[in-house]
């Protein structure tokens, strides 16, 4: 004590200089400990090293199946989307989702397909006009799709996400993205997760359901914990979903996924899989090489918190349009279909993961 004294005396004497450089060097210092305390705080322990199975990634086209799979990636999250393929009620057209599902079986790539995910451009048209989710009989209508859906490629898909990111229904009408449509009860997302389940275990007894959560929205642990406890939803598997990177450019706070990931295996009991997870190109200071170093964060933090799948979001750069510039440049390709490269760096980690 005595001796603190003693400094602030020199320094108020001008005794013991601080130059305006130093002052911000110490800063400097000071912010980079606040950082790293950070992390370590939000990323938690880590759990002992995991063997992840399913690595994987989102949104790659049919004609890259075999290139994706060379890069050493046995999965792919897939969507059929309800406009398509259900043009008219009761009317399905299922072609071009069959030559995916048939080209992925015929190469041994696994499959995760999202289904029944309530965006407003995903709806098809005759549902729109009858007003969407605003319709009595929208979850009569969902579940009658996804059991004729899931019947036809019952032992062809090993796992069905049903709908997506339903903790996060609040936060996107607040910010306007008009996703969604319409009043998102409580009431409704239950009816909804009940009938779609329900229609899945009936059309393929086998096939493993996923229920995913937007991890950085910090309600996700009650959202999850009201899905298993209170409602019982009789769903396998939790996706996790995470963008810390979405504001911030640091690729070290790829770290905190692990986190979310292993709260949720501890507290719900459930395999984890990573669902999404990833890093825009789309600023000065989200940079490219930045998404390469994120990877390897990332990565990471799926083997230390217990994740037994990990699915990079996306493929390729998204052409738009989008209500937000950060969401069309998460690809591991640029839109020309060239590599970035966090793509290499994606298959060079899986090589040195795998046993």
């Amino acid at each position: 004590m005595q001796l603190a004294i003693y400094i602030a005396r020199l320094i108020r004497c001008g005794r013991l200089r601080v130059t305006r450089s130093e002052r911000i060097l110490n800063m400097r210092k000071y912010l980079r400990w606040v950082f790293w305390l950070t992390i370590i705080f939000w990323a938690g322990a880590p759990a002992p090293r995991a063997q992840v199975d399913m690595w994987g990634i989102n949104d790659v086209p049919m004609d890259r199946f075999a290139y994706a799979m060379d890069h050493g990636l046995g999965w792919a999250r897939i969507e059929p989307k309800w406009r398509d393929t259900e043009p008219q009620p009761g009317m399905y057209d299922f072609a071009a989702f069959d030559r995916v599902v048939e080209e992925a079986n015929r190469l041994g790539l696994g499959l995760v397909a999202s289904i029944g995910i309530g965006y407003s451009g995903n709806m098809p048209a005759w549902l729109r006009a009858r007003g969407g989710i605003g319709d009595p009989q929208y979850t009569d209508y969902l579940a009658d799709y996804l059991y004729a859906l899931v019947r036809r490629y019952a032992g062809k898909i090993a796992f069905y996400q049903v709908e997506n990111e339903l903790n996060h229904i609040g936060l996107e009408q607040f910010f306007l993205t008009r996703r969604r449509e319409g009043q998102w009860t409580d009431a409704l997302v239950r009816e909804v997760l009940e009938k779609a389940v329900d229609a899945v275990h009936r059309a393929d007894p086998e096939a493993r359901i996923i229920i995913n959560v937007e991890a950085d929205n910090p309600n996700w642990w009650r959202f999850l914990s009201k899905v298993t406890r209170e409602w019982l939803i009789d769903y396998d598997v939790i996706g996790i979903d995470a963008y810390p990177n979405y504001v911030l450019p640091a690729p070290e706070l790829g770290a905190i996924i692990g986190r979310s990931v292993a709260r949720a295996g501890r507290d719900f009991k459930k395999p984890v899989i990573i669902t999404e997870a990833g890093y825009s190109t789309w600023s000065l200071f989200h940079t490219e090489t930045n998404q390469a170093i994120y990877m390897q964060f990332a990565v990471q933090a799926a083997m230390q918190s217990g994740a037994i799948g990990f699915f990079y979001y996306s493929f390729r750069d998204s052409p738009g349009p989008s209500f937000a510039e950060v969401e069309l440049h998460f690809g591991l390709h640029r839109l020309d279909g060239s590599p970035k490269p966090a793509w290499e760096e994606y298959g060079r980690l899986i090589a040195e993961a795998s046993p």
